[in-house]
């Protein structure tokens, strides 16, 4: 699962992962777990007061070297990243339309014709687990945008909160609230509005995904 390309520009990082030579079913199983590991990731950086903010894009890229990224899907991340009023990672419009068709693919797999061709990718444990946490890792969500809230697939930050708290809903909440509570008491003007979009994203997930 390590990133084909990983580049940091200032505070901005950019992952990319290959899709080419890949099946609808590898992909939908890949993508999957590069949700998982997203997940992870912001949970991890809440909990060391990084609180990420990105999206995720899907389409042609040209690797020049570690320092250059171009192409539609880099364009299209870059038109995107900065436009929440929330932190987190949600998927642009366009990759949206992929993650619609990968979850029509995944809903229809007949996981005994295709279990050697996934299992030539699922080698770790979480990759294993993806057939069971599609729902999980990405969900959809109104986003509270710069200009008004638009629905859109989101990385579900929570579902890793709760999965490292021993699937414990109340834990889990206790430590997002304390890594919250860590922060400075006086944020600049315009910056809490993000804070408390995403508690509203956490509580809304959390009662949407019962255990």
């Amino acid at each position: 699962m390590q990133p084909t390309v990983s580049a940091q520009f200032g505070d901005t990082l950019l992952y990319a992962w290959n899709f080419d030579e890949k099946t609808d079913v590898q992909r939908s199983v890949l993508f999957d777990c590069l949700m998982l590991w997203l997940a992870h990731l912001l949970w991890d950086g809440i909990q060391k007061k990084i609180f990420y903010r990105g999206v995720v894009s899907f389409g042609p890229i040209v690797i020049g070297d570690s320092n250059t990224v171009i192409g539609p899907a880099v364009s299209d991340a870059a038109a995107w990243y900065e436009k929440a009023d929330c932190f987190g990672i949600f998927a642009t419009p366009t990759c949206g339309i992929f993650i619609n068709h990968l979850r029509l693919i995944r809903e229809n797999i007949d996981y005994t014709e295709y279990g050697k061709d996934l299992g030539e990718i699922c080698h770790d444990t979480m990759i294993s687990a993806a057939a069971e946490t599609w729902s999980k890792a990405l969900t959809r969500y109104k986003i509270p945008l710069h200009q008004g809230d638009k629905e859109m697939w989101v990385v579900s930050w929570p579902y890793a909160a709760r999965r490292c708290n021993n699937d414990d809903s109340n834990k889990a909440k206790i430590a997002f609230s304390t890594a919250l509570n860590s922060l400075p008491r006086h944020l600049p003007v315009g910056v809490e509005i993000k804070y408390e979009k995403s508690v509203q994203f956490f509580d809304n997930w959390v009662e949407n995904f019962k255990e």
